[in-house]
């Protein structure tokens, strides 16, 4: 068991919040292994080394084709895909923030790791970007070990793609059934069905959301002191705990 788990955090072609992402994994306790996306393409066993993966937010491939698709498909093929899917079944964390969320959810590895794209994540019914702070609430019957410890977070917002929809409204029903909705904005923000701002896959060990926890890590960030305690942080310290369990050569 390792005190300091490595937690592979992608950066590169657009991806923007990799370093804040990466300040926030050693701030919880973890050891940060940045990693450009051409470096993993080549060496795709690189990602079996590490105990959890971060797909940080931004715009990677400047959205063309979709937000997140392009990564998602560097990710999907080749040697490479076949790695991600061993690390999936391996039960290890993966944690899509922002566009990273939609990478999982162009890969279909949420909400079911099958494969199959059951959920968008589709223009704000404003049209518009959104770049505000927002109350978030954990519903009792969240299933994952990510939110642990937590009701409610108050973190930034930032996105033009984050209204989630979905390909059948019983795909909704399932999610809810089986608590796999994890994270719901305190009021409606951007069109998103039940005001869905995270969901995770039914085991629990993928978690894709629209707000970024790595901007408050430091209560020093609240907007206009309107807290004391950094709500963030405590997302990426669940991680560095359940990472805990491997032993990592």
């Amino acid at each position: 068991m390792t005190d300091q788990p490595p937690i592979m955090v992608l950066h590169g072609e657009g991806i923007n919040c990799d370093q804040e992402t990466a300040l926030a994994v050693r701030t919880a306790g973890g050891t940060p292994i940045p990693m450009h996306i051409n470096d993993l393409v080549a060496e795709p066993e690189r990602l079996m080394r590490c105990a959890g993966l971060i797909i940080p937010g931004g715009f990677s491939f400047g959205d063309d084709l979709g937000a997140g698709r392009l990564l998602a498909l560097r990710l999907k093929y080749g040697a490479l895909g076949d790695m991600l899917r061993l690390f999936v079944q391996s039960k290890k964390p993966i944690l899509g923030i922002c566009n990273g969320f939609q990478v999982l959810t162009q890969l279909g590895l949420l909400p079911n790791a099958n494969g199959v794209r059951e959920v968008a994540l589709a223009e704000n019914k404003q049209g518009r970007f959104l770049n505000c702070w927002v109350r978030l609430e954990v519903p009792v019957q969240a299933s994952c070990f990510w939110l642990q410890g937590m009701t409610s977070l108050y973190l930034p917002i930032r996105h033009k793609e984050g209204r989630v929809v979905f390909s059948d409204p019983s795909v909704h029903q399932r999610l809810v059934d089986n608590g796999q909705i994890v994270l719901r904005y305190q009021e409606a923000m951007n069109g998103s069905t039940d005001r869905i701002a995270g969901i995770c896959d039914p085991t629990g060990c993928i978690l894709g959301l629209m707000p970024h926890p790595e901007a408050f890590i430091f209560s020093e960030t609240a907007p206009n002191g309107d807290t004391v305690q950094a709500e963030g942080l405590k997302l990426f310290q669940n991680m560095v705990q359940y990472c805990q369990q491997w032993t990592v050569g």
